[in-house]
């Protein structure tokens, strides 16, 4: 991360990216003590915010927000892994699911191309639900809502810095308590509505960016009190709490408020000690690509019988899913990634390239996906559901 003077790269907050995509990796894995660990998105949401205000703040008394040229970072940063990604799942999904399987996993994989699965998903059942096992591409959920924020965030942040500056955390305070109260009310009356939807996840990206806003940094004695009791309090939510069950205050607001108090004393001696070591910067900087490539090995080993590595078999996938990632992250993210030293013909090459090739994918997807292909017979004759259908259906129609 180097977004310029202020936003130099902190290592503290490359080893919270660790704890945060580990967190998700040992639940998922189906670690039974880490039952919370999807505490892990909500951690990665609160840095976005605060990474990505901090950068629009600079960009602002540098000169002014260049909207353009931001999407096109953010385009060359996120979607090249995930093209690489969703090409392996298109592939790989025939050796372990069904046709019925596959269709929907081709949808799935479609909307994950044009970050639309976050509304994809809002109509099935999330992680919680036996379905989970049948969607190698459910991860993306969360990435599609970082995607729209990144199409949001700085409309919001050209209308903001127009008034002065003394009214920037109030409007922060605002925007994150409207959106806060949607998701105690979506919690309450569609819980997928509170888990999928970004509208009910802007507070978060609020929280990491009011404390960039105001620049927060607590150091010294309180510092290191603030980072550990935070840090602490992060790891007790992730291993006491269970998400189908303890609702949105404890699950997703607590870990929010933990997560923005870690950011504020990311410069304590605390913090550089636990996060800034060499191997958690190193997980911190490829936790995109882990990310991306972790589910799908999930839901294939899951999902085959012919491999059974018994008791090691969490630890195997979460050392696998950094292996891959890392793979990724060499070969494909950091390759193509713009930095201020990429030439404007590059930079027009590789936007083309990434454009023509996840077009061509999605088009790829659409063609052997059969709903999705020109219906020419008027009355189509009716198959009968799989029994994996039957349960997403199920499992939908429960919310």
């Amino acid at each position: 991360m180097n977004t310029g003077s202020q936003t130099k790269w902190i290592k503290e907050l490359d080893g919270l990216r660790a704890v945060a995509v580990l967190l998700v990796l040992l639940f998922h894995a189906q670690i039974e003590a880490f039952s919370g660990g999807g505490i892990g998105v909500d951690i990665f949401f609160v840095i976005s915010g605060f990474i990505i205000t901090l950068k629009l703040a600079e960009d602002h008394e540098g000169g002014g927000v260049h909207l353009i040229s931001f999407w096109q970072n953010r385009f060359a940063r996120l979607v090249p892994a995930m093209l690489v990604v969703a090409v392996f799942v298109l592939l790989a999904s025939p050796f372990f699911f069904s046709s019925g399987d596959l269709e929907r996993i081709f949808l799935a994989t479609t909307a994950s191309l044009i970050y639309a699965s976050n509304f994809f998903f809002f109509a099935e059942a999330g992680y919680f639900d036996a379905g989970s096992l049948a969607k190698p591409m459910l991860h993306t959920w969360s990435l599609a809502v970082e995607e729209q924020f990144y199409l949001f965030w700085p409309l919001f942040i050209i209308a903001l810095f127009r008034a002065p500056r003394r009214v920037w955390p109030f409007g922060f305070a605002v925007l994150g308590a409207a959106s806060l109260i949607f998701a105690f009310w979506a919690d309450s009356s569609n819980p997928s509505l509170a888990f999928y939807m970004m509208p009910a996840r802007i507070y978060q990206f609020c929280a990491g960016g009011l404390i960039a806003i105001t620049l927060v940094n607590i150091r010294g004695l309180a510092g290191t009190g603030l980072f550990l009791t935070a840090m602490a309090g992060l790891i007790a939510v992730a291993v006491l709490i269970e998400p189908e069950f303890d609702g949105l205050l404890l699950s997703h607001v607590l870990p929010t408020v933990l997560t923005a108090a870690v950011i504020a004393s990311i410069r304590s001696s605390a913090a550089t000690r636990l996060l800034a070591t060499a191997p958690t910067v190193f997980v911190g900087k490829i936790s995109y690509s882990v990310y991306l490539a972790h589910w799908p090995l999930m839901v294939f080993y899951f999902n085959q019988n012919k491999l059974d590595l018994g008791m090691f078999a969490p630890f195997a996938l979460v050392l696998a899913s950094i292996a891959a990632g890392y793979g990724v992250h060499a070969l494909v993210e950091t390759r193509l990634r713009f930095t201020s030293k990429t030439s404007e013909p590059r930079r027009r090459t590789v936007l083309w390239t990434v454009a023509t090739s996840t077009a061509l994918v999605v088009g790829a997807a659409a063609l052997v996906t059969p709903s999705l292909r020109p219906q020419i017979v008027a009355s189509p004759v009716p198959v009968e559901q799989t029994d994996t259908e039957s349960r997403l259906q199920n499992a939908a129609l429960s919310f």
